[in-house]
């Protein structure tokens, strides 16, 4: 194989943007620890776990509305650390889904397009309403400016594989994977 195939296939899981190496596949979060997260009045937690090739998220928080907090949190804390800032008031989300499960990734989706296309990095929601089909939100973000971050890590998308929600005993819990 040839030397410039060898250093490609070397960074295949790097980035090099503005003359400085950004590693994609180095999570901000040790696999299999929990982490508790409590912003604006909401609690949840998550945990990342290894999936091949990509990044498996455990969410658990006491209501629906927690639950997909927390998995918005969990989504940026996966690309990148918080960045420094007030959160400020990002336009309105509203969307509608066939089911629960449906509705997450759609709403994590949204997220991961406003990161990408606005750099708007989700901190919160408020307020946010869910049922089993809809979610209307505020999201409140902060700017991020990737010039200035040093660790960011790729999210491609939110994929349906392994996701679930469930409720049980005053808890919901969620699963799904990012496609990284």
């Amino acid at each position: 194989m040839p030397a410039l195939a060898l250093l490609f296939t070397a960074l295949s899981y790097q980035q090099i943007a503005t003359g400085q190496m950004l590693i994609w596949n180095t999570p901000p979060r040790a696999a299999g620890e929990r982490y508790n997260c409590s912003v604006s009045g909401t609690e949840g937690s998550y945990a990342f776990f290894d999936h091949p090739a990509d990044v498996g998220v455990r969410v658990s928080a006491r209501s629906r509305e927690d639950l997909f907090a927390a998995a918005g949190r969990a989504l940026m804390e996966w690309i990148g650390p918080i960045p420094l800032g007030e959160p400020q008031a990002a336009e309105p989300i509203s969307l509608e889904a066939a089911d629960q499960e449906q509705l997450l990734v759609l709403w994590l989706q949204e997220l991961l397009y406003r990161f990408h296309q606005h750099h708007s990095y989700f901190r919160a929601a408020e307020p946010i309403q869910i049922d089993e089909t809809s979610i209307t939100a505020q999201p409140l973000a902060v700017r991020w400016d990737a010039a200035s971050e040093h660790a960011f890590q790729e999210v491609k998308a939110v994929t349906y594989h392994h996701l679930s929600i469930a409720q049980a005993g005053g808890q919901w819990t969620a699963t799904f994977i990012l496609d990284i």
